[in-house]
């Protein structure tokens, strides 16, 4: 009887953890959580985060230094009151208005900073995530890896129920023994709570998506502005050519002249991370969807209680002398 017990134990068993790898869309789920982890791959590595970091502050610190301090030169050098001067602003150049006034840089900025910062707090999350099931395999792995061994339980579950012997109730108990331990080895439960934390904090959703373009896209427009139109016409204005400009640009806003520097390349990865965010629209919700920490136990319990029961039958089974004959002991199951 134990022995039948534990091959109907491990024939369920196997049978009730590939029944819920298919029912759960674990294939479907894991290759979204695979494709997050790679959308999001290059910007979560320490270079890519200290690369978004120098980014932000250098965006950051040249437009403030360009409203806060050299609008007000350029109106002192052309002869104009700051009323004055932000009535030519608004009228000639309304990209650059747009970013005039604080509180819309001030809330540009921090949708920036957060974004950012959100990803450095949660940068061990990430390479956690990534690591499911081992840094060497794709997450798409994992539920071949269950179905397969849901599949060996039950053929092991077979074999004991019609030739039951030693040997196939120890391959149940040796394989009830690697469900248990092969998501603790590997750290699994850790690995899928920081996989689902971090997929919770990416709000990722069509509104915040078009805001962030948004916003990117109107600080393009005034920084284009002030390259192809602002810059030529205060030059001209004040009879300088424009590398006279760039010379006092340069001595006097530093900052400003290291985003004009770098523009363009700046304003190609962020464009990069808008579309980063634009594409999870797509998977993220999907992969929010797999329930990665009760995946756990889908692996746990079926291969415990087929290794205790496995345990169990072996212990009932009748012991043989060194002649062969079995000695006195519990019936032969």
């Amino acid at each position: 009887m134990a022995s039948r017990l534990a091959a109907w134990v491990a024939i369920v068993g196997g049978l009730t953890l590939i029944a819920v790898i298919f029912a759960g869309s674990t294939f479907s789920r894991a290759e979204d959580g695979q494709r997050a982890t790679d959308l999001v791959r290059a910007e979560l590595t320490t270079r890519g985060l200290a690369r978004h970091r120098a980014d932000y502050e250098l965006a950051k610190s040249g437009v403030d230094q360009f409203y806060d301090e050299a609008l007000p030169a350029f109106a002192e050098q052309l002869g104009m009151t700051p009323q004055a001067f932000a009535q030519f602003i608004e009228t000639r150049y309304p990209s650059m208005s747009k970013l005039a006034d604080p509180t819309v840089r001030a809330q540009s900025f921090a949708l920036a900073d957060s974004i950012i910062t959100n990803l450095e707090q949660h940068q061990h999350d990430f390479e956690d995530a990534d690591a499911i099931p081992t840094t060497w395999l794709p997450m798409t792995v994992g539920p071949w890896v269950g179905v397969v061994a849901g599949a060996a339980l039950m053929v092991a579950g077979l074999w004991a129920l019609f030739r039951p012997a030693r040997l196939p109730l120890a391959l149940i108990g040796i394989l009830g023994l690697l469900l248990v331990l092969g998501p603790l080895v590997t750290r699994f439960p850790q690995k899928a709570h920081s996989a689902e934390r971090l997929l919770a904090t990416l709000n990722v959703t069509p509104a915040i998506a078009a805001h962030t373009r948004d916003v990117l896209e109107a600080a393009g427009a005034a920084l284009d502005e002030m390259e192809q139109r602002f810059y030529p016409d205060v030059a001209a204005r004040l009879y300088e050519t424009p590398q006279q400009l760039d010379a006092m640009i340069s001595t006097n806003f530093p900052a400003v002249a290291r985003l004009r520097a770098q523009r363009a390349a700046v304003y190609r990865r962020y464009e990069h991370r808008v579309e980063i965010r634009e594409a999870g629209l797509q998977v993220i919700p999907e992969a929010k969807k797999f329930p990665l920490e009760s995946a756990f136990w889908w692996t746990v319990v079926p291969g415990a209680l087929a290794a205790m029961t496995a345990a169990f039958a072996l212990a009932s089974l009748p012991k043989r002398r060194a002649n062969g004959h079995v000695a006195a002991g519990p019936a032969a199951s």
